[in-house]
């Protein structure tokens, strides 16, 4: 068994993870933010707008494609109004360029594109992406995968699945690859915790999750209780 400071070690840096949501659609055919800036081990949460859109993982060399067979796929979310009822959430393994977009109808070609930490030397940037989405062809994954479908929690701009649910599941998440050596990480377990959010600039909502601070002093409690049976 292993000793408290070693569980320890394992559990604190995911205490500052923190959960960016993304609005679909929100305003238009547009990911709002479009571009994100996040850490390994934070979440993407991808909320839905009307009418109806979906996301995937793609590729800056072939855009409006999956990057691989594995490329997260959130699959069709019809919303009447926003945010619709369900939520996308994928982990971010590191800080590789992440594509993404929306493969309804002409919504790639018409610039609904995206991207998780963009090169820092402009070697590829958003405004090539969507340049280049314009003429591409959409292709769309069989079936959804690569991510955690949830319930929107109560209020328009909360995260609706907690981050212990995805680090219990991290020995069967899925990994997807992106031009060889960007990954991006997802758990397949959902979870009806909720932990708060707070807003910040630009739109985009950050989540502190206390949830692995209670996690933590359970894990902690329980290997306590067992080693003094």
């Amino acid at each position: 068994m292993l000793p408290p400071s070693v569980i320890l070690v394992f559990i604190l840096p995911f205490a500052y993870a923190t959960t960016h949501v993304i609005g679909v659609g929100d305003g238009g055919l547009v990911f709002k933010p479009d571009s994100i800036t996040a850490a390994a081990g934070d979440m993407l949460e991808f909320q839905f707008y009307p009418a109806e859109h979906n996301v995937i993982q793609g590729s800056y060399s072939q855009p409006c494609q999956p990057v691989n067979s594995s490329a997260f796929y959130s699959g069709y979310m019809p919303v009447s109004s926003g945010p619709g009822s369900k939520t996308f959430t994928v982990m971010v393994n590191d800080t590789n360029p992440v594509w993404f977009y929306c493969s309804v109808g002409s919504h790639c070609q018409s610039g609904m594109v995206g991207v998780v930490n963009p090169p820092s030397d402009n070697s590829m940037t958003l405004a090539g992406y969507k340049s280049a989405s314009s003429s591409a062809t959409s292709k769309t994954p069989s079936v959804v995968q690569g991510g955690v479908v949830a319930a929107l929690s109560s209020g328009s701009s909360t995260s609706s699945a907690s981050t212990s649910a995805m680090s219990s599941s991290m020995s069967d998440t899925a990994t997807t690859t992106i031009s060889g050596s960007n990954t991006m990480t997802s758990a397949t377990a959902t979870s009806s915790a909720s932990p708060t959010t707070t807003a910040k600039s630009g739109g985009e909502m950050t989540n502190k999750t206390a949830t692995w601070g209670v996690l933590a002093a359970g894990l902690l409690t329980a290997l306590f209780t067992t080693q003094m049976i």
